[in-house]
């Protein structure tokens, strides 16, 4: 067993004084002897032994002095040889001393081992909910949700087939229309063939990739309708004088 001795010197000095020259001694051998030079613990201005512990096998310590006149263990005068108890505070000369039983701490019961296992657990399964709800969740709403699939699909289906329409309504003598007409005829066929094919198989994305290919010719398809394909030359501002002598 081992135990702890505070020493602190009975002067004039103020609390931080003596707190600051206080000694603590840590000890597990059987017999410790304080006082004067040669003891195993040197107390400044003594002379010879002061106080002795002795362990006994049991873990019982006692205290024996030479001076049992000025010996008080707690507030009172105990018979030599004191049984010491932890916290007992043993006061001789101008010496203070406070005795402890250093103690192993405590293992933790299986009890409490189990509960900290369980709350590490506990917090690792709430961060992986958050993140299923933050992450996993809303692509699994998604691509679970069949009516916002089927809207594509229909939007899709009902561009394409009234820009086929219109596309195959063109009705012109320019050539340059009838080329452009028959190239976007061409295109929306080749969407209807690949909508015929991959139709159950593409994904939102490529819908909307869709959709925006579709858009972007019916707008080709508005300007060929409207014969602005190209937009008209400017009539050239001549000079009063050239244009006479062009008439000439």
């Amino acid at each position: 067993m081992t135990y702890q001795l505070i020493i602190r010197k009975q002067d004039g000095q103020t609390g931080n004084a003596v707190l600051r020259r206080r000694q603590v001694v840590n000890s597990a051998q059987p017999c410790l002897r304080l006082g004067g030079p040669g003891c195993d613990v040197e107390l400044p201005g003594e002379d010879g032994e002061l106080l002795r512990l002795e362990t006994a096998a049991d873990g019982v310590t006692r205290l024996f002095s030479e001076h049992p006149g000025e010996l008080q263990v707690g507030r009172e005068k105990r018979p030599l040889p004191v049984l010491l108890i932890s916290g007992d505070e043993i006061v001789v000369g101008s010496w203070s001393l406070r005795y402890y039983v250093n103690k192993p701490a405590p293992g933790l019961s299986w009890q409490g081992t189990a509960l900290a296992h369980l709350s590490r657990l506990a917090v690792l399964l709430v961060l992986l909910l958050q993140l299923f709800a933050v992450v996993v969740l809303p692509l699994l709403v998604v691509r679970a949700d069949p009516s916002s699939s089927a809207v594509a699909r229909q939007r899709v289906a009902t561009m394409l087939d009234t820009l086929r329409r219109r596309a195959g309504a063109v009705a012109t003598d320019d050539p340059q229309r009838q080329y452009l007409a028959a190239a976007i005829r061409d295109e929306l066929d080749a969407r209807a063939r690949y909508l015929r094919q991959y139709d159950d198989d593409m994904s939102r994305s490529q819908r909307r990739e869709m959709l925006a290919d579709l858009q972007r010719l019916a707008y080709l398809l508005e300007r060929v309708e409207d014969g602005s394909v190209l937009t008209p030359l400017p009539t050239p501002a001549v000079n009063p004088g050239v244009e006479q002598l062009l008439r000439r």
